[in-house]
């Protein structure tokens, strides 16, 4: 699975959860680290369509759609330690999720020195 990022709304509204809301994937890529430091970045030409959506109960749904082929994933979010525990196929996944100039930016995949992830950008 391929990590994924959102962008926070720079318009949103005052209330007491700024996530809330619906997100398009904008592109999803690998993020290469050394010393805890983005040295590289492999954005991907795949195309993948997706949506994520963050409700104020915590709960959330991702829709991805590849090669004609859709895949659903839910579970609930944690935006003070900005983590998403995901279930799919009755697994349980805790995954974590950081901002990036206007994108939540969601890992999908940790492979120690390289991240998978996806870039979500607010609706």
């Amino acid at each position: 699975m391929s990590v994924f990022a959102c962008s926070k709304s720079s318009d949103s509204k005052e209330d007491s959860n700024p996530l809330i809301g619906t997100y398009r994937l904008e592109k999803t890529g690998t993020n290469h680290y050394e010393k805890g430091k983005i040295v590289k970045r492999d954005i991907s030409t795949e195309k993948i369509n997706g949506e994520m959506t963050l409700l104020a109960d915590k709960s959330f749904r991702i829709v991805f759609v590849a090669d004609g082929e859709s895949e659903v994933a839910i579970g609930t979010y944690n935006s003070v330690n900005q983590t998403f525990t995901i279930q799919q196929g009755g697994d349980f996944k805790k995954t974590s999720y950081f901002f990036e100039d206007n994108y939540l930016v969601l890992i999908t995949e940790d492979n120690g020195d390289s991240k998978d992830v996806g870039y979500f950008k607010k609706k």
